[in-house]
C-alpha cells in the first residue's frame, strides 16, 4: 500500500512526486524532505507498485530506485515509456550503482537525471527535483 500525503483538498498547483525506493528509512527520509519542501508525495517500495500507481496518479516527477523487489526500476521505466503518458514522464534515477553501461541504458530511456544515493545530500536532491520541474 503506498504512503501518500495527498488528499482531495490539496492544491492542484502542488507538484506530485512519486518515490520508488525499497529501503524504508531512505524512502521515508526522501519523502519527508520533499513534503517539507511543499511537494505532494506518494511513496512505494517496489517497481511493480510504482508502475501501477504512476499510471493511475501520473505524478509530475518520479524518483526511481533501480534495485527494487518484484520489478526492478529499469523495467518499470521501460514499461512506463511504452505508455502514452509515460513517454514524457520526468524521471530521476536513485541508485548505488555507478557504471557506464547502466548510464547508457538510463540515457536511452530518456531519464532526466541519475543520482548515486550515497553521493547526494537530501537538500541537493530536493533542489534538483525543483530544477527538473521547472524544465519543459
Amino acid at each position: 500500500m503506498p504512503d501518500s500525503s495527498s488528499s482531495e483538498e490539496n492544491n492542484s498547483n502542488v507538484s506530485k512526486i512519486m518515490v520508488v525506493e525499497d529501503t524504508e528509512e531512505l524512502r521515508n527520509a526522501i519523502s519527508m524532505a520533499l513534503k517539507t519542501a511543499g511537494f505532494d508525495v506518494l511513496s512505494v517500495n517496489d517497481g511493480e507498485e510504482g508502475y501501477v500507481h504512476a499510471l493511475r496518479v501520473q505524478p509530475d516527477l518520479l524518483l526511481v530506485d533501480i534495485m527494487t523487489p518484484r520489478m526492478d526500476g529499469l523495467t518499470m521505466i521501460q514499461k512506463l515509456r511504452d505508455d502514452p503518458w509515460g513517454k514524457t514522464a520526468k524521471i530521476i534515477i536513485l541508485t548505488n550503482l555507478n557504471n557506464t553501461d547502466f548510464l547508457e541504458k538510463a540515457k536511452a530511456m530518456n531519464v532526466h537525471d541519475y543520482f548515486i544515493k550515497s553521493d547526494w545530500p537530501l537538500r541537493e536532491l530536493v533542489a534538483q527535483v525543483k530544477a527538473k520541474l521547472q524544465q519543459p
